[in-house]
C-alpha cells in the first residue's frame, strides 16, 4: 500500500513509513497532488474542496504554478488518499474503491464514507469498517 499512496500522493524517493509521509507532508506536498488525488478517486472539485476544509477558489489558486501545500491541507489530502489506497487494497480493484467510498455503508451508519472521513475520527471508523471487511467481520 505504500507504494500505491506514494504514487497517488506522487511523492518521489524513498517513503516506507507512515513518519515519512509526515515529513513530506510537512515539507508541502505539490499542489499538482490535488489534481492527482481528484482523477483517482473520480470527484468533482467542489466535493473535493469540502473534505479538504477549503473553498474552491482557494482550492483553484493552490493548483496555479509550482506551489507547496499548506500542512492542513495536505494533512486532510493525505488522509482521503490513504483511506482509498486501503479501500483499494480491500476490495481489490479501483473502480469498487470508488464506489464504495461514495455508498452509504451499515458499518457507517448509513453514511457515505467519503463524507464520514472528512474528519479524523470518521477516517479511523472508515478504516475500522474496511478493516473487518478485509477480516470477513460483517461490517
Amino acid at each position: 500500500m505504500i507504494t500505491d499512496l506514494r504514487q497517488l500522493l506522487n511523492i518521489s524517493g524513498k517513503v516506507s513509513s507512515r513518519l515519512q509521509f509526515g515529513v513530506r507532508i510537512e515539507q508541502g506536498l505539490s499542489s499538482h497532488t490535488i489534481d492527482r488525488v481528484k482523477d483517482v478517486l473520480g470527484i468533482p472539485d467542489l466535493q473535493l474542496s469540502a473534505a479538504l476544509g477549503i473553498s474552491a477558489k482557494t482550492m483553484s489558486r493552490l493548483r496555479q504554478g509550482k506551489r507547496r501545500l499548506p500542512l492542513p491541507v495536505g494533512d486532510r489530502l493525505y488522509r482521503l488518499a490513504h483511506i482509498f489506497a486501503l479501500a483499494q487494497d480491500v476490495l481489490e480493484d479501483p473502480a469498487r474503491a470508488r464506489e464504495w467510498i461514495q455508498t452509504p455503508q451499515i458499518g457507517l451508519n448509513n453514511r457515505i464514507p467519503f463524507e464520514v472521513m472528512v474528519t479524523e475520527a470518521g477516517a479511523r471508523e472508515v478504516e475500522d469498517v474496511l478493516t473487518r471487511i478485509e477480516y470477513g467481520v460483517l461490517a
